[in-house]
């Protein structure tokens, strides 16, 4: 049997919770990246309705200029260069330090987990979209990196072509579609990478990687989680 594109909310629950398991004891097997992606995450339950489940971590980072990370000593020769550089001269860029809080929660919509988050400085004010965009934190790709003339914001941030909510869509959209909305469990409002484009792709790698051997099992379906967060990490750098 092929493996599904989507789950069911006792499916993906199972599998998270699978994957935490997995991920204490370091034996997650689709992600490479162990010790920076799985790590942390913990598995949360609503107070009052237990089966209203969601994965949850926590990080704290300095929010790092994506140019300032492409450009760092490129060859011998720069390398030459900014040693006889007077340090006294550097321009050192301030970090602005930020926490941001990542949920992994199943959408009902979609039957699909989708992917969360906030981000406050350290007076607990919310980051700026546009600054978001351009930290580090997401992954560029050349749909994505095209800016408009007008703004300087890639056309899928930029207000003056989105409605009040939807940060992306249409047939030049880059998944997965950002937008603005209410965490399903908890009710808060966060950041989310809607859904809707990812089954295509996590059937494809699966197809790949299990055949006609997918059983329905946990382990099964761990490895379908995993496979999801691996098409997330394209987009996302869940290593900070």
């Amino acid at each position: 049997m092929k493996a599904p594109s989507v789950l069911s909310r006792d499916e993906f629950n199972l599998a998270a919770e699978g994957f935490v398991r997995g991920s204490q004891r370091g034996t997650t097997r689709e992600l490479d990246l162990r010790s920076t992606i799985t790590d942390g995450w913990s598995w949360k339950k609503h107070s009052s309705f237990t089966h209203l489940c969601y994965l949850h971590r926590s990080r704290r980072t300095a929010l790092v200029p994506e140019h300032d990370k492409e450009t760092e000593y490129q060859d011998d020769m720069e390398d030459q260069i900014q040693s006889e550089f007077d340090a006294s001269e550097a321009v050192v860029p301030e970090l602005r330090v930020v926490t941001m809080q990542q949920y992994v929660a199943w959408s009902a919509t979609y039957q699909l987990p989708g992917f969360y988050f906030t981000m406050h400085d350290a007076s607990g004010t919310p980051v700026p979209l546009e600054t978001i965009y351009r930290s580090a934190f997401f992954q560029k790709s050349r749909s994505m990196i095209a800016p408009p003339e007008t703004t300087g914001i890639p056309a899928i941030f930029d207000r003056t072509q989105r409605d009040q909510s939807r940060l992306g869509g249409g047939d030049n959209a880059q998944f997965p579609v950002l937008a603005q909305g209410d965490h399903p469990v908890l009710g808060t409002p966060c950041w989310v990478f809607h859904p809707c484009e990812t089954s295509a792709a996590i059937r494809e790698i699966l197809d790949e990687l299990v055949g006609d051997g997918w059983t329905g099992s946990e382990g099964d379906l761990v490895r379908w989680l995993e496979t999801w967060f691996m098409v997330l990490s394209s987009v996302v750098d869940l290593r900070l």
